[in-house]
């Protein structure tokens, strides 16, 4: 067996502490998530969220609204999804112990992505395959 180096030492080190952190702070912040009413949270951090965004656009006002009223239902799916996934995920807090219920989060994201991406991958091979097949794709290369 090999001697690993300083760097792979170092990298394994930082990773370990990085998922050490990253697990109390998902205790810390559902603890502190557990506290409040869920629907009052997803208010708040949606609330923030879009104030973040309209501030970071307001050079531009006129574009973002532009795009807004042309891409309203799109926007309106995701900002409904988004609070879905958010609500679903804090409000079990309430009724769990926090570090169960972001032990059950870690483990469906992965399963969720997954889905999500088998899901999307026909989507778009039915589209690919309605555009024409190869003929769309020598056309963008």
């Amino acid at each position: 067996m090999e001697k690993l180096s300083n760097e792979s030492t170092l990298g394994f080190v930082g990773i370990f502490a990085w998922c050490i952190i990253s697990a109390v702070a998902f205790v810390f912040t559902a603890l502190l998530e557990m506290k409040i009413d869920a629907t009052l949270l997803c208010f708040g951090i949606f609330l923030i969220a879009a104030i973040f965004f309209l501030l970071s656009r307001l050079n531009n006002l006129a574009s973002l609204k532009k795009k807004c009223k042309s891409q309203f239902l799109n926007l309106l799916i995701i900002n409904i999804t988004t609070f879905g996934c958010w609500f679903l995920s804090i409000f079990p807090l309430q009724y769990m112990e926090p570090s169960v219920a972001q032990s059950i989060l870690a483990a469906a994201v992965p399963i969720a992505t997954l889905i999500i991406g088998i899901m999307l991958y026909r989507v778009a091979s039915s589209f690919y395959l309605t555009l024409g097949g190869s003929n769309v794709d020598s056309e963008i290369t």
